[in-house]
C-alpha cells in the first residue's frame, strides 16, 4: 500500500483512508510471558498513522522496521 492508495475507512466506510508517509518510534510496552505489561523506555517499536480524509478518523498501526518506505 503506497501513501497515495486509499482504502475503506473502518469508521465511516468511505474510500478515503490513507497511510501517513512518516512513521513514528514509540516507547515500547513489553508483555513478559509470565506476567503483566511492562514499560521499557529504552526499547521502541514503529507505528504509522492512518487517517481518513472524510471523517478525520486516525488509527495507529505497528510496522516492522524493514517495511518502512523512505
Amino acid at each position: 500500500m503506497s501513501v497515495f492508495d486509499a482504502v475503506e475507512c473502518p469508521k465511516c466506510g468511505q474510500k478515503a483512508f490513507h497511510r501517513f508517509p512518516m512513521a513514528v518510534a514509540m516507547p515500547g510496552v513489553i508483555k513478559p510471558k509470565h506476567g503483566e505489561l511492562k514499560f521499557e523506555p529504552n526499547q521502541s517499536f514503529i507505528v504509522r498513522p492512518y487517517y481518513c480524509q472524510e471523517c478525520q478518523y486516525v488509527e495507529f498501526k505497528h510496522e516492522a522496521s524493514h517495511n518502512i518506505e523512505v
